[in-house]
């Protein structure tokens, strides 16, 4: 290219909008078919054996104890937190999980600063024991008796 053809570009690129979109701010992605979405866990099927964070390939699933829940002896159970600023999207923890316990959704991350913000908590996390060693809730003290039953 010679050089006034090179000007007149140069002027004619300077005079039009951006042709990039400021991604999850201003418009929202448009996924495909094949689009990987956020994921997380149902803690109801989880059975806490880490086998997603110890294969994950960008070590972005954590063991996180949550010591208010307790499973039948008696310990802490642990579930695994998904940090997504630090996933790849790969879904490795998705198929290799032996109780299907990924939750997979189309939406995509969101768009912002806060890195701490951008985590797949557990859903679904069995309710805490109380002082007696039973559930809250179900069975417990202040339910008071059971309505006898009709014939």
């Amino acid at each position: 290219m010679k050089l006034p053809e090179v000007l007149s570009e140069l002027l004619s690129n300077l005079r039009r909008k951006p042709v990039t979109i400021e991604y999850g701010w201003k418009t929202g992605p448009t996924p495909t078919r094949w689009f990987r979405g956020l994921h997380h866990v149902d803690a109801a099927k989880c059975i806490s054996c880490s086998l997603c964070s110890l294969e994950c390939p960008s070590n972005a699933i954590e063991m996180r104890t949550y010591p208010e829940i307790r499973d039948h002896r008696g310990r802490p159970r642990r579930f695994p937190v998904i940090h997504y600023s630090r996933c790849i999207f790969c879904y490795h923890c998705v198929d290799i999980c032996p109780r299907h316990a990924y939750i997979t959704t189309p939406e995509p991350p969101p768009a912002t600063g806060d890195v701490e913000s951008l985590q797949g908590l557990p859903e679904n996390l069995p309710e805490p024991v109380q002082e007696g060693g039973q559930h809250g809730g179900r069975g417990s003290a202040e339910q008071g008796a059971a309505a006898p039953r009709g014939r």
